[in-house]
C-alpha cells in the first residue's frame, strides 16, 4: 500500500476565486496487490486560467492524446474568444519513458451562425511505440437545438512514414438525446488511433417519466497490422432497450465478429433478449435478469446460450448486506468461456458506535476448464473521537491453479481535512490489469484497445479508460516490448453502462504462447495390397497452398502450407482446439487424418502430419464368358 496520502482542494486566499487542488500519495513500491501507484499533483485555478503540475492528463488534441497520465506541467489560458496551452510530460510508468511537448492556440467566433471555435495544435513525442510528430487542426459548431459537432483531423510524421487521423462526433437533444462518432487512423499514424477505425450511435428518447428507449450501434475495425494480428478483427454489437421506472429493462443485443485471412473469412455471432427486474420488499431489495438467444464460435453450427443472475440485499440502518450469483453457458463470443458461474456478496456491520467491518469477496469458476479465481476484501475500523480512523484491511486472493494464494495485510490511518476529494468520478469508467499467467505479475507496456480508445498499461500492469460510450466492447492486447510470442486468457468484452458511477473492471492475464505445426504431403500407391494387406504407400512430395483451420472455443485461427508442405500456427493460447484440413481432396484420395483434437499448453510446440492418401476402392471381377444378354 501507500505508506500516507495528503489530498487537498480549497480556495487560495479569502475573498479570492483562485481553487488550489493537490493529491501527494507515496509510492508502495515495486509492487501493490492493491493496484496503487504514487501520484504527486497539484493544480492551480483562476478565473481564465488553469496551471498543473506533476501526475495529469496533458493533451493538446483528442486525436494527439496519449490518452495516459503523464508528469510534466502545463498551462490553459482563455482570454475572451482566444485560447492557448502548452504542455510538457513524461510517461514515468512506461517502458523507455516517452517524453511528450505539445501547444495549442484556439479561437471562436461568437458572432456568426453557430458560434465556430477553430483550433490548431502541435506535437512531438519521443521514444515509446508511437514516437513522431503530429499536426491537427480541429473545428467545433454550437448550432441552435442544444446540438454540438466537433471534427478534427491530424497529420503525423514519425518511424513508419507519415499517417493521418480523423474524428468526427455529433451530440445534443434533450427528451431525445444522440451521441454519434467516427474516428479513424492508417496504419502509419503516430497516435493510439493507429489502425483503428470505430464508428458508434446511441440514442435515446423518453416517451412519459417512467418509460425510456434506448439504441446503439458500434463498427469497430482493428488491422493486423497495428496490434500485430494474424488477420483484422471487425466487432459489431448493436443494443435496443426498453426501460420502465428504473427498475424493469428489456433488451435485445447482438453482436459480430469477422476475422479475414487471406481469401477466407469467419464469422461469429451472438444475438439474444435479456430482461432484468428490481423490486424492494421492506427493507430487502432483490433483482435479477434472465437470457437466452443463439451463438456461434468459429465454424461450429449456431447453438443457444444462456445467462442467469440474481441478487438480494438488505439494509438495515447502517448495516447492509447484498448476495448475488450469476451463471452463462454457451456464450463463447463475449464471454470468453463456454461456461462460468460467479457467486459472491458484500457487507457492512456496525459493531459499536465507532466500530464497523466491512467485506466484498467473490469466486468465478470456469466450467469448462476447472480454473477458479476468487478474492476477498475485509476490513475492521475503528473511529476515533478526533474525527480520524484507524482501520485493519486484509486481502486474500488466488487461483485454482496456483500453489497458494496471495495474502496482505495492513494496518491504516486516516485523518480528515476539510473537504477530502480525489480524482473526477466520471460516466463510462473502466479500469483493469494485464498480468502475467505464471507469476501474477503486472506487464508494463501493453497496448489495450477498448472500443474507440486505446492505453498503455503502467509498471503495474494497470489501464483506465474514461468516458466511453454506453454498449458492449472487446478488449485487444498488443505487447510492444515483448521478446516472445504472448497470447491473452480471460474475458475480452467489457460492458458499459453510462448510467453506473462505479467503474467497470476486467482482468486479463498473458501467458506464452502454443505452437501447432507440421506438414501436409501427397502419398502415392508403392504396391497394392491383396486381400485385406494394406497398401505400400511412398512420400509423392509436398502439398502447397492447402488452407488449415485450428478451431476454439474462443477464436479460430488460420493458416495455408508453403511450398516445402508446411504449416505454422505461431500464436496459439492453451487449451482444446481441432485442427482441420480445410480443403477437398483430390479425386481418389482422402485426408489422413481429416481432423484431430488438440491440446495446446503453454510454450509447447505440437507436432502434426497430415497426409493425403488414395482411397482404396473395391473391384469385382466378371468371367470373361458370361454375358446376361444371352441367357
Amino acid at each position: 500500500m501507500s505508506p500516507y496520502e495528503l489530498i487537498g482542494n480549497g480556495l487560495l486566499r479569502e475573498g479570492g476565486s483562485e481553487q488550489l487542488a493537490f493529491v501527494l500519495r507515496g509510492s508502495p513500491g515495486k509492487a501493490s496487490q492493491f493496484g496503487d501507484q504514487d501520484e504527486y499533483r497539484v493544480e492551480l485555478k483562476g478565473a481564465n486560467y488553469t496551471a498543473r503540475a506533476g501526475d495529469a492528463l496533458y493533451r493538446a488534441s483528442s486525436l494527439s492524446s496519449s490518452g495516459q497520465m503523464g508528469f510534466g506541467g502545463g498551462v490553459d489560458v482563455q482570454e475572451g474568444a482566444l485560447g492557448a496551452g502548452a504542455f510538457a510530460q513524461r510517461f514515468r510508468f512506461q517502458p523507455d519513458s516517452p517524453v511528450e511537448r505539445g501547444a495549442y492556440v484556439s479561437a471562436r467566433a461568437s458572432d456568426m451562425f453557430a458560434e465556430p471555435q477553430l483550433t490548431v495544435s502541435g506535437l512531438t513525442r519521443t521514444g515509446g511505440a508511437y514516437a513522431g510528430q503530429i499536426l491537427g487542426t480541429g473545428v467545433t459548431l454550437s448550432p441552435p437545438g442544444k446540438t454540438n459537432v466537433e471534427l478534427e483531423v491530424a497529420a503525423s510524421n514519425g518511424p513508419l512514414g507519415r499517417g493521418a487521423a480523423t474524428t468526427v462526433h455529433f451530440s445534443g437533444g434533450d427528451r431525445v438525446h444522440y451521441d454519434i462518432g467516427h474516428i479513424a487512423a492508417d496504419d502509419r499514424f503516430a497516435g493510439i488511433t493507429r489502425g483503428a477505425d470505430h464508428d458508434y450511435a446511441s440514442l435515446s428518447a423518453r416517451a412519459t417519466s417512467d418509460l425510456q428507449f434506448t439504441a446503439s450501434v458500434g463498427s469497430h475495425l482493428v488491422s493486423g497490422a497495428s496490434l500485430g494480428l494474424i488477420a483484422p478483427q471487425y466487432f459489431r454489437s448493436s443494443t435496443v432497450a426498453m426501460e420502465y421506472a428504473t427498475r424493469y429493462s428489456l433488451q435485445y443485443s447482438a453482436q459480430t465478429r469477422t476475422s479475414s485471412f487471406a481469401s477466407f473469412r469467419n464469422d461469429e455471432l451472438q444475438r439474444g433478449l435479456l430482461a432484468r427486474a428490481e423490486q424492494t420488499v421492506g427493507a430487502m431489495r432483490f433483482w435479477g435478469g434472465a437470457g437466452a438467444g443463439i451463438a456461434s464460435s468459429g465454424l461450429a453450427d449456431r447453438h443457444g446460450y444462456h445467462e442467469l443472475s440474481l441478487g438480494a440485499s438488505a439494509e438495515v440502518g447502517v448495516n447492509s448486506l447484498s448476495l448475488y450469483g450469476e451463471t452463462s453457458k454457451g456464450m463463447s463470443m463475449t464471454r470468453g468461456a463456454d461456461g462460468i458461474v460467479t457467486l459472491g456478496g458484500d457487507g457492512r456491520l456496525q459493531l459499536g458506535p465507532s466500530t464497523h467491518i466491512t467485506f466484498n469477496g467473490f469466486q468465478t469458476s470456469i466450467l469448462s476448464t476447472g480454473e477458479r479465481f476468487s478474492q476477498l476484501d475485509a476490513g475492521l475500523s475503528q473511529s476515533l473521537p478526533t474525527g480520524s480512523t484507524v482501520s485493519l484491511r486484509v486481502r486474500v486472493a488466488g487461483t485454482a491453479n496456483a500453489a497458494r494464494g496471495r495474502e496482505v495485510a495492513f494496518i491504516e490511518y486516516s485523518m480528515p481535512l476539510q473537504m477530502p476529494v480525489g480524482r473526477t468520478r466520471s460516466a463510462g469508467r473502466v479500469r483493469g490489469r494485464v498480468v502475467d499467467q505464471e507469476t501474477g505479475r503486472g506487464i508494463a507496456g501493453t497496448l489495450v484497445r477498448l472500443g474507440p480508445q486505446a492505453a498503455i498499461t503502467d509498471d503495474e500492469g494497470r489501464v483506465a479508460f474514461a468516458g466511453l460510450p454506453a454498449g458492449e466492447y472487446r478488449l485487444s492486447l498488443a505487447q510492444q516490448t515483448a521478446q516472445a510470442a504472448t497470447v491473452f486468457t480471460g474475458d475480452p468484452t467489457v460492458r458499459v453502462d453510462s448510467a453506473r458511477r462505479v467503474p467497470t473492471t476486467f482482468a486479463l492475464a498473458l501467458e506464452r504462447a502454443g505452437i501447432v505445426e507440421g506438414t501436409v504431403r501427397h502419398m502415392s500407391v508403392a504396391r497394392t495390397g491383396l486381400e485385406n494387406a494394406p497398401d505400400s504407400l511412398a512420400d509423392a512430395g509436398p502439398l502447397n497452398d492447402v488452407p488449415l483451420m485450428l478451431v476454439g472455443v474462443r477464436d479460430t485461427l488460420y493458416t495455408t502450407t508453403d511450398e516445402t508442405g508446411s504449416y505454422r500456427f505461431a500464436e496459439v493460447a492453451s487449451g482444446s482446439y481441432v485442427l482441420k484440413v480445410m480443403s477437398e481432396p483430390h479425386a481418389g484420395t482422402r485426408w489422413e487424418p481429416a481432423e484431430i483434437e488438440v491440446s495446446v499448453k503453454p510454450a509447447v510446440t505440437r507436432q502434426i502430419a497430415f497426409r493425403s492418401v488414395p482411397r482404396r476402392r473395391a473391384v469385382q471381377m466378371i468371367e470373361g464368358n458370361s454375358n446376361p444378354a444371352r441367357k
